[in-house]
């Protein structure tokens, strides 16, 4: 039986998708596996909720991570990204009644 060579260099495995520990935690998170759902039909026929993607600069991204962590440690209890940004839409929605009022079926 050949010796096992201890002292040699590893080399690391590459990066998947499939294994979180190696997935590169800076970057976005790969959506290609999402369904395109342009075509659906709502069952009633209104949305409840709407999605999107957005891009970020990297001191944005850092930014909405802190506030994350600072709203959920002051209010003891976890805060998503997505909530904030409601939460950002739902204080401009306050400060400009005027945009709320334009609104028809045409673009609303």
């Amino acid at each position: 039986m050949p010796k096992k060579d201890f002292t040699a260099k590893k080399t690391a495995a590459p990066k998947t998708e499939l294994d979180p520990m190696r997935a590169d935690i800076t970057g976005a998170v790969n959506t290609s596996s999402i369904h395109d759902t342009k075509d659906t039909q709502d069952i009633i026929g209104v949305r409840d909720e709407f999605r999107f993607s957005a891009r970020f600069t990297p001191t944005q991204w850092k930014f909405l991570q802190e506030k994350k962590w600072q709203l959920s440690t002051q209010q003891h209890q976890m805060k998503s990204i997505t909530a904030i940004l409601q939460d950002y839409v739902e204080e401009d929605m306050k400060k400009h009644p005027e945009i709320m009022k334009t609104f028809d079926e045409l673009n609303g």
